[in-house]
Protein backbone atom coordinates (compact mmCIF):
# COMPACT_ATOMS: atom_id res chain seq x y z
CA UNK A 1 0.00 0.00 0.00
CA UNK A 2 1.64 3.22 -1.15
CA UNK A 3 -0.41 5.83 0.69
CA UNK A 4 -2.70 6.14 3.68
CA UNK A 5 -6.08 7.80 3.76
CA UNK A 6 -4.66 11.16 4.85
CA UNK A 7 -2.56 11.43 1.71
CA UNK A 8 -5.48 10.33 -0.42
CA UNK A 9 -7.61 13.05 1.17
CA UNK A 10 -5.03 15.70 0.22
CA UNK A 11 -5.06 14.56 -3.39
CA UNK A 12 -8.81 14.30 -3.92
CA UNK A 13 -9.65 17.65 -2.34
CA UNK A 14 -9.96 20.80 -4.45
CA UNK A 15 -10.10 19.08 -7.84
CA UNK A 16 -10.81 21.51 -10.68
CA UNK A 17 -11.79 20.36 -14.14
CA UNK A 18 -10.94 22.57 -17.10
CA UNK A 19 -12.24 20.73 -20.13
CA UNK A 20 -15.93 21.16 -19.29
CA UNK A 21 -15.96 24.97 -19.67
CA UNK A 22 -19.28 26.50 -20.66
CA UNK A 23 -17.60 29.26 -22.73
CA UNK A 24 -17.01 28.15 -26.30
CA UNK A 25 -13.37 28.37 -27.33
CA UNK A 26 -12.09 29.35 -30.76
CA UNK A 27 -9.68 26.47 -31.31
CA UNK A 28 -9.59 22.78 -30.61
CA UNK A 29 -6.20 22.76 -28.88
CA UNK A 30 -6.58 22.87 -25.13
CA UNK A 31 -5.35 20.99 -22.07
CA UNK A 32 -7.15 17.85 -21.00
CA UNK A 33 -9.13 18.05 -17.79
CA UNK A 34 -7.01 17.98 -14.64
CA UNK A 35 -6.84 18.76 -10.95
CA UNK A 36 -4.20 19.85 -8.42
CA UNK A 37 -2.56 22.21 -10.94
CA UNK A 38 -1.76 25.90 -10.48
CA UNK A 39 -2.83 28.79 -12.72
CA UNK A 40 -2.21 32.55 -12.51
CA UNK A 41 -3.01 35.68 -14.51
CA UNK A 42 -0.07 37.26 -16.37
CA UNK A 43 -1.51 40.77 -16.62
CA UNK A 44 1.20 42.20 -18.90
CA UNK A 45 0.74 39.48 -21.50
CA UNK A 46 -3.00 39.13 -20.85
CA UNK A 47 -2.66 35.38 -20.55
CA UNK A 48 -3.65 32.81 -17.94
CA UNK A 49 -0.66 30.53 -17.36
CA UNK A 50 -1.24 26.95 -16.23
CA UNK A 51 1.36 24.42 -15.11
CA UNK A 52 1.31 20.78 -14.04
CA UNK A 53 -1.50 18.87 -12.38
CA UNK A 54 -3.08 15.44 -12.44
CA UNK A 55 -4.78 14.38 -15.68
CA UNK A 56 -6.12 11.00 -14.59
CA UNK A 57 -6.39 8.43 -11.83
CA UNK A 58 -3.19 8.85 -9.83
CA UNK A 59 -4.33 6.24 -7.33
CA UNK A 60 -3.93 3.45 -9.88
CA UNK A 61 -1.50 5.04 -12.34
CA UNK A 62 0.42 7.75 -10.47
CA UNK A 63 3.31 8.42 -12.83
CA UNK A 64 1.39 8.34 -16.11
CA UNK A 65 -1.06 11.04 -15.08
CA UNK A 66 1.22 13.70 -13.60
CA UNK A 67 1.87 16.62 -15.96
CA UNK A 68 4.75 18.99 -16.65
CA UNK A 69 2.86 20.90 -19.34
CA UNK A 70 2.81 24.70 -19.60
CA UNK A 71 -0.31 26.19 -21.17
CA UNK A 72 -1.36 29.79 -21.88
CA UNK A 73 -4.98 30.92 -22.27
CA UNK A 74 -5.73 34.09 -24.25
CA UNK A 75 -8.91 35.53 -22.77
CA UNK A 76 -9.42 37.91 -25.72
CA UNK A 77 -9.38 35.22 -28.39
CA UNK A 78 -10.64 32.47 -26.05
CA UNK A 79 -7.89 30.12 -27.18
CA UNK A 80 -5.29 27.87 -25.53
CA UNK A 81 -1.66 27.49 -26.58
CA UNK A 82 0.68 24.73 -25.43
CA UNK A 83 3.97 26.50 -24.79
CA UNK A 84 6.54 23.65 -25.00
CA UNK A 85 9.49 25.43 -23.31
CA UNK A 86 12.93 23.87 -23.71
CA UNK A 87 13.12 23.04 -19.99
CA UNK A 88 10.58 23.14 -17.18
CA UNK A 89 9.96 22.04 -13.59
CA UNK A 90 9.30 18.37 -12.86
CA UNK A 91 5.94 16.75 -13.35
CA UNK A 92 4.09 17.78 -10.21
CA UNK A 93 0.89 18.37 -8.28
CA UNK A 94 0.05 20.50 -5.25
CA UNK A 95 2.46 23.33 -6.16
CA UNK A 96 1.73 27.06 -5.96
CA UNK A 97 2.35 29.96 -8.36
CA UNK A 98 2.15 33.76 -8.12
CA UNK A 99 2.61 36.49 -10.74
CA UNK A 100 5.22 39.16 -9.99
CA UNK A 101 3.94 42.24 -11.81
CA UNK A 102 7.18 44.20 -11.27
CA UNK A 103 9.42 41.69 -13.06
CA UNK A 104 6.65 40.27 -15.28
CA UNK A 105 7.60 36.77 -14.14
CA UNK A 106 5.65 33.89 -12.61
CA UNK A 107 7.12 32.31 -9.49
CA UNK A 108 6.50 28.61 -8.78
CA UNK A 109 7.42 26.89 -5.54
CA UNK A 110 6.93 23.49 -3.91
CA UNK A 111 4.63 20.64 -4.87
CA UNK A 112 4.95 16.86 -5.11
CA UNK A 113 6.25 14.53 -7.77
CA UNK A 114 5.67 10.78 -7.81
CA UNK A 115 8.32 8.25 -8.78
CA UNK A 116 7.86 4.98 -10.67
CA UNK A 117 7.29 3.11 -7.39
CA UNK A 118 4.45 5.41 -6.39
CA UNK A 119 6.44 7.24 -3.72
CA UNK A 120 5.61 10.88 -3.09
CA UNK A 121 8.59 13.26 -3.18
CA UNK A 122 7.95 16.68 -1.64
CA UNK A 123 9.73 19.49 -3.51
CA UNK A 124 11.34 22.74 -2.37
CA UNK A 125 12.32 24.06 -5.80
CA UNK A 126 11.78 27.64 -6.96
CA UNK A 127 11.20 28.38 -10.65
CA UNK A 128 10.53 31.55 -12.68
CA UNK A 129 8.51 31.53 -15.90
CA UNK A 130 8.74 34.27 -18.54
CA UNK A 131 5.85 34.07 -20.98
CA UNK A 132 7.41 36.45 -23.53
CA UNK A 133 10.54 34.29 -23.80
CA UNK A 134 8.75 31.02 -23.01
CA UNK A 135 11.44 30.04 -20.51
CA UNK A 136 11.49 28.38 -17.11
CA UNK A 137 14.56 29.18 -14.99
CA UNK A 138 15.37 27.38 -11.76
CA UNK A 139 16.27 29.68 -8.86
CA UNK A 140 17.40 29.18 -5.26
CA UNK A 141 15.75 26.33 -3.39
CA UNK A 142 13.16 27.50 -0.91
CA UNK A 143 12.15 26.49 2.61
CA UNK A 144 11.64 22.81 3.49
CA UNK A 145 9.46 21.18 0.85
CA UNK A 146 5.67 21.33 1.08
CA UNK A 147 2.52 21.00 -0.99
CA UNK A 148 -1.06 22.32 -0.95
CA UNK A 149 0.31 25.63 0.40
CA UNK A 150 -0.79 29.04 -0.86
CA UNK A 151 1.31 31.82 -2.34
CA UNK A 152 0.61 35.43 -3.36
CA UNK A 153 2.61 38.44 -4.56
CA UNK A 154 2.69 41.58 -2.39
CA UNK A 155 3.49 44.50 -4.74
CA UNK A 156 3.95 46.88 -1.81
CA UNK A 157 7.04 45.00 -0.63
CA UNK A 158 7.85 43.24 -3.92
CA UNK A 159 7.85 39.93 -2.04
CA UNK A 160 6.23 36.56 -2.65
CA UNK A 161 4.41 35.38 0.49
CA UNK A 162 3.64 31.74 1.24
CA UNK A 163 1.75 30.26 4.15
CA UNK A 164 0.93 26.76 5.32
CA UNK A 165 0.91 23.54 3.39
CA UNK A 166 1.71 19.92 4.19
CA UNK A 167 4.94 17.95 4.51
CA UNK A 168 5.85 14.47 5.71
CA UNK A 169 7.29 14.45 9.22
CA UNK A 170 8.89 10.97 9.18
CA UNK A 171 7.63 9.16 6.11
CA UNK A 172 4.93 9.55 3.48
CA UNK A 173 2.55 7.95 5.98
CA UNK A 174 3.00 10.74 8.56
CA UNK A 175 1.64 14.19 7.71
CA UNK A 176 2.57 17.54 9.25
CA UNK A 177 0.42 20.64 8.75
CA UNK A 178 2.55 23.78 8.57
CA UNK A 179 1.90 27.21 10.11
CA UNK A 180 4.98 28.91 8.68
CA UNK A 181 5.09 32.22 6.79
CA UNK A 182 7.93 32.60 4.28
CA UNK A 183 8.95 35.50 2.02
CA UNK A 184 10.76 35.28 -1.32
CA UNK A 185 12.71 38.29 -2.62
CA UNK A 186 12.94 38.00 -6.43
CA UNK A 187 15.73 40.60 -6.65
CA UNK A 188 18.11 38.84 -4.27
CA UNK A 189 16.77 35.34 -4.99
CA UNK A 190 16.55 34.68 -1.25
CA UNK A 191 13.95 33.07 1.02
CA UNK A 192 13.43 34.17 4.62
CA UNK A 193 11.03 33.04 7.33
CA UNK A 194 9.04 35.69 9.17
CA UNK A 195 7.48 35.19 12.62
CA UNK A 196 4.27 37.24 13.03
CA UNK A 197 3.10 37.73 16.61
CA UNK A 198 -0.25 36.20 15.71
CA UNK A 199 -0.70 33.64 12.97
CA UNK A 200 -3.19 31.03 11.76
CA UNK A 201 -2.83 27.41 12.78
CA UNK A 202 -1.22 24.86 10.50
CA UNK A 203 -3.38 24.04 7.46
CA UNK A 204 -3.55 23.32 3.75
CA UNK A 205 -6.04 23.89 0.91
CA UNK A 206 -6.80 27.36 2.29
CA UNK A 207 -7.31 30.48 0.17
CA UNK A 208 -5.15 33.62 0.07
CA UNK A 209 -5.50 36.85 -1.88
CA UNK A 210 -3.79 40.25 -1.82
CA UNK A 211 -6.14 43.22 -1.21
CA UNK A 212 -4.62 46.16 -3.06
CA UNK A 213 -6.31 49.08 -1.28
CA UNK A 214 -5.32 47.87 2.17
CA UNK A 215 -1.95 46.23 1.59
CA UNK A 216 -3.16 43.18 3.52
CA UNK A 217 -3.27 39.54 2.48
CA UNK A 218 -6.55 37.82 3.31
CA UNK A 219 -6.47 34.14 4.29
CA UNK A 220 -9.61 32.05 4.73
CA UNK A 221 -10.46 28.43 5.37
CA UNK A 222 -8.30 25.36 4.93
Amino acid sequence: MRKNSAITFCLITLSIIISGCSVEENNTQRPVGRGYFSMVNDTESERMILFGGSTGNIEKYPVEFISDETWAYDIGSRSWEKMNPISSPKKMIGHAMAYNSKSDKIVLYGGVDIDSSGNYNVLNQTWLYDYNRNTWIRKADGPPGRFNHRMVYDPGTDKIVIFGGVCFSDSQYSMKYLDETWLYDPDSDEWSETEPENKPGGRHHHGMVYIGKTGYILLWGG
